[in-house]
């Protein structure tokens, strides 16, 4: 089902103009559409021709946060962003239990609906996830790999999202109406320091996906299938990891507060074929933060320059 401007509401529309405004920052027009997967309205950016690369993003904002990456790499690629489900311009619909199975019917169901048969991707975060999990399950869908700051790589998770699966003080903690505490949250937790370009453009786009009706309660019901008080629920084994035989390259922020870098050594160690680069003075977006540094080590794996 298509979806325009003239059928946003006013939060949606808020979201809708601070994404404009990121992608214009790089030089880019807005070219978004809908799709329908399992009867949810998935928006999604798309730009350029040749080879698929699909990037998905993390538990937060949405397809906008790729802003440095779209630029860069629709040169080379089509570059397919999607708003997750939860996220950006899509429907508010929390993730089921199992995470790592609600995930990965989503992304390959995604990939089928845009006849997308086999792709180059990027994880970032909770989209780290859902790529794993898509790629121990359908291996041949997947070209070149990278992950990012990948969740389900150990139990550690911000106390302040641990304790929003208390149901009392869940209503606090995640709270769409006060700017002061999504920025502190970028500040504390996403990056290491915002001097870099399009850091309040990004900050109103993310500050206004948190205020689209229904956004604070799916993303509460949304916490519950991914951690508990003890930390993430869901923790790919040795074993899995292990058996993963694409050529994979992990990009992590060292300075991440949200998954250490411990998970990123973690992963890196076991996969056959990986590389693990760490990106310094960086949280855990390093994409935003440090985006030269990113498209560089992402341009010499993608495009195998040596």
């Amino acid at each position: 089902m298509d979806k325009t401007i003239i059928n946003f509401n006013k939060n949606e529309e808020n979201v809708y103009r601070s994404l404009c405004s990121l992608l214009e920052f790089v030089g880019l027009g807005y070219q978004g559409k809908f799709v329908n997967i399992d009867g949810i309205n998935i928006h999604y950016l798309e730009y350029g021709e040749g080879e698929p690369l699909l990037l998905l993003h993390g538990g937060g904002a949405g397809s906008g946060i790729f802003f440095n990456q779209i630029r860069f790499f629709s040169r080379f690629y089509r570059v397919v962003v999607p708003d997750h489900p939860c996220f950006g311009l899509s429907e508010r619909i929390p993730y089921k239990k199992p995470i790592n199975d609600s995930l990965r019917k989503y992304i390959i169901s995604f990939m089928d609906k845009l006849d997308i048969r086999k792709t180059n991707i990027v994880g970032l975060s909770m989209g780290g996830q859902g790529l794993i999990a898509s790629l121990l399950n359908s291996p041949d869908r997947f070209m070149k790999i990278i992950l990012m700051d990948s969740a389900g790589l150990g139990k550690e998770f911000p106390l302040v999202f641990r304790l929003a699966t208390i149901p009392i003080l869940g209503k606090f903690l995640i709270n769409s109406n006060t700017n002061k505490s999504n920025e502190m949250l970028i500040k504390n937790l996403e990056v290491q320091s915002t001097k870099f370009p399009g850091y309040d453009l990004y900050k109103e786009y993310a500050f206004n996906v948190t205020k689209v009706n229904k956004h604070s309660e799916a993303l509460r019901k949304s916490l519950f299938s991914v951690t508990s008080i003890f930390g993430q629920k869901m923790v790919f084994k040795d074993e899995e990891l292990a058996s993963i035989q694409k050529n994979v390259l992990v990009i992590w922020g060292e300075n991440d507060k949200i998954f250490p870098v411990k998970h990123g050594y973690r992963i890196n160690k076991l996969l056959q074929n990986s590389s693990l680069e760490l990106v310094k003075n960086s949280g855990h977006i390093p994409l935003v933060e440090k985006s030269k540094k990113v498209n560089f080590l992402m341009r010499k794996f993608l495009l195998d320059i040596r």
